[in-house]
């Protein structure tokens, strides 16, 4: 075994005298020419750089012949257009009825909201909601106050 004293290699990792290192050297590839002989004359070919991939030609493009313009049927000129119902909104923007409109009113309630009080009250927490409405120039204000159990608990109020 190779004496070594660096006590943070362990011994397993410790070159052993009989296993030296051992160098490989890549071998040369050998081009033989197809008229010549066997015992023709070789040339060395060096492998160190690939050759350059082979380009393909596209042909042009033929010219396509313009489509006929069909002339078009009364049936399809008669159809009435969809009438648009306008969707009535709250004054945050949301749907009337949606969970973001009930939310957002318990958090524009005088009392605010918690994010419990918005769960139990819409099925979900509606978090992002809020984010929404600071970021459409709304003003929400968070006060901590204590909740059941002595946790503290985040009130929020939508103005």
């Amino acid at each position: 075994m190779h004496e070594d004293n660096d006590p943070g290699i362990p011994d397993f990792l410790k070159r052993q005298d009989d296993k030296k290192p051992v160098k490989r050297e890549e071998p040369k590839m050998v081009r033989v020419s197809e008229s010549a002989a066997p015992e023709a004359a070789t040339e060395v070919v060096d492998n160190s750089t690939p050759p350059p991939a082979p380009t393909k030609v596209k042909a042009p493009k033929k010219a396509k012949a313009p489509k006929e313009v069909k002339a078009s049927s009364p049936e399809k000129a008669e159809k009435p257009k969809k009438v648009v119902k306008a969707v009535q909104r709250d004054k945050y923007g949301f749907r009337e009825g949606s969970l973001k409109s009930r939310a957002a009113s318990l958090y524009a309630s005088k009392q605010g909201a918690t994010l419990a009080e918005v769960k139990a009250a819409t099925g979900s927490v509606q978090l992002n909601l809020l984010k929404e409405l600071e970021g459409k120039n709304h003003t929400v204000q968070r006060v901590k106050e204590e909740g059941k159990g002595g946790r503290e608990v985040t009130r929020y109020f939508l103005s």
